[in-house]
């Protein structure tokens, strides 16, 4: 809301760079637009409780996202025909449910105005949904969405990609390209040639396509959305990004880091099933879930030696993997901790001139813990060696062990 009773022009704040609520903007329709092409659904809203706007992007143009003008919560009928928040939204579902039980007709939302003048431009015909629906300040019918993924290449399409307005439309072009020719990319390389050969069990089988299924919201980042599904049938966590600028960095950045640390994959990093473009040209990496995982940042503290030293040989086998990796963003948060198993040992881990040693009778079945590193949307793979023995000398602390 600019004020009391007066809401923020949504698609100005959106266009306009210098507006003060641009960041917001851009945030909260890339957040709706990615749940409704996720989920293949078209009909959604944004809310800051004092204002609501509807949401709809058509089942036959899957790039434009139509905003409908604010509804005030402070609207009441009382004696004017006119609008309120609740009606809208009842509007909004009765339109979702419509198309859900055959009915494709479309409808026009009385009691707004598309930029320019006229009837409304909201509403009407979209993807089936399900009964499920996500919290927060943006909403959308949603169920499971299964859809058909292109993987990337080495290297992605070249389009760039730009965003314009009409007649109170949003509009979304291509996706941007992959950086190429660049440090990052002759990195990966050479970290990728330095892995040992995979054994054909390990290799995944060539496919042109890849079938993805979102099925619950894990998590929402700065740089993406997480959800639990398959991949070709196996289960997988989905990591989906908007086509905003930023997002589209974080991607490759992800990309670079995972064929770098392919030596690595599934035991000190998660391992990648695919990537590439969904069929609604939306990035996407798909990984192997670690079972009975949990964040660091969800454990008890303080943390045991064991725990504290699986981390941190975590972050150690990963720059031995790659020599200038830096992640970049390194938190608790962004580590896992998955129990050992039984029959496995402890060690030791040098850092800093200390020796760390585990006990090996930590984590489940009697062996030792072992820490998974993840979320490398910010990471590099040129970095010198002072980044990296900051980046331990930061983990060492975040994990209590002295200096």
């Amino acid at each position: 809301m600019e004020d009391v009773g007066t809401p923020v022009d949504l698609q100005e704040a959106y266009m306009n760079s210098n507006h003060s609520f641009h960041r917001q903007a851009k945030e909260v329709v890339a957040q709706i637009y990615t749940y409704l092409l996720t989920w293949r659904i078209c009909h959604g809203f944004i809310s800051c409780w004092n204002a609501t706007w509807l949401v709809y992007v058509s089942p036959d143009d899957r790039t434009v996202v139509h905003l409908s003008e604010p509804f005030l919560a402070t609207a009441g009928s009382g004696s004017e025909r006119r609008a309120t928040m609740v009606g809208a939204l009842s509007w909004q579902q009765l339109q979702a449910l419509l198309f859900a039980c055959g009915d494709q007709s479309a409808a026009l939302l009385p009691g707004t105005a598309a930029a320019g003048g006229g009837e409304g431009a909201s509403g009407g015909a979209g993807d089936r949904a399900g009964p499920d629906a996500p919290e927060g300040g943006s909403g959308s019918g949603a169920g499971t969405s299964e859809a058909t993924a292109s993987p990337d290449s080495t290297h992605g399409d070249t389009s760039g990609g730009s965003l314009a307005a009409s007649c109170g439309l949003l509009r979304r072009d291509a996706v941007a390209a992959e950086p190429s020719g660049s440090v990052l990319d002759a990195a990966a390389t050479a970290a990728a040639a330095r892995a040992p050969p995979a054994s054909g069990a390990d290799l995944p089988p060539p496919a042109t396509s890849v079938r993805l299924r979102c099925l619950d919201l894990l998590a929402e980042g700065g740089d993406g959305t997480v959800f639990s599904g398959t991949c070709n049938g196996a289960p997988a966590v989905i990591k989906v990004y908007t086509w905003e600028a930023y997002d589209q960095a974080a991607y490759w950045r992800e990309v670079q880091a995972y064929r770098a640390l392919a030596q690595v994959q599934g035991s000190s990093v998660p391992q990648m099933l695919s990537h590439g473009t969904t069929e609604t040209n939306l990035r996407y990496i798909a990984l192997r879930p670690m079972e009975g995982s949990q964040r660091l940042s969800d454990c008890v503290r303080p943390f045991s030696r064991a725990v504290a030293v699986a981390a941190l040989r975590a972050l150690q086998d990963v720059q031995a993997a790659c020599p200038g990796f830096v992640h970049g963003d390194l938190e608790l948060e962004n580590m896992l901790l998955v129990p050992g198993a039984a029959g496995t040992s402890g060690g030791a881990v040098e850092a800093g001139g200390a020796s760390y040693a585990s006990s090996g009778t930590a984590g489940d079945g009697g062996g030792a813990p072992r820490c998974v590193l993840l979320d490398f949307a910010r990471s590099r793979l040129d970095g010198d060696e002072q980044q990296r023995e900051r980046e331990r000398a930061e983990l060492k602390q975040l994990l209590g062990l002295e200096a």
